[in-house]
């Protein structure tokens, strides 16, 4: 992921002379800047409590990720049915659309799950820092 940051005239010109006494480009230079105080503040300043919390939205952030690709899934599957019976032809049998249906619901309530999982690791992460 690429973010861009905005510096003031006299920072940018800081920037310039620092970089260029170091004998690097100003990008590669703000960008070791940058990672070494985000590392030094991740290690050090926030709390283990922090990190962990942290850690865990992350993965619970990846849950919630993939339960979209699952929905997705879904929606391709009722997709593929209404192209279908738009075309004229039967919709699939009975049994094949209650085990849709059932499919759908147990997604639903991950989802529920993963999404209160998620607010509750959030509060959790606001607290400890």
């Amino acid at each position: 992921m690429l973010r861009q940051l905005a510096l003031t005239v006299a920072d940018g010109e800081r920037l310039a002379v620092v970089a260029a006494l170091s004998g690097m480009s100003e990008g590669a230079y703000a960008a070791g800047v940058v990672e070494a105080h985000l590392r030094a503040r991740w290690e050090g300043e926030l709390a283990v409590g922090a990190r962990q919390a942290l850690g865990v939205l992350v993965a619970r952030g990846a849950e919630v990720t993939a339960l979209a690709q699952e929905v997705a899934a879904v929606g391709r599957l009722a997709n593929q049915i209404a192209r279908h019976v738009n075309i004229g032809a039967r919709l699939p049998a009975g049994s094949t659309l209650r085990r849709i249906e059932h499919d759908l619901d147990v997604l639903r309530m991950r989802i529920s799950g993963a999404l209160d999982e998620l607010d509750t690791t959030a509060r959790a992460l606001r607290e400890q820092l």
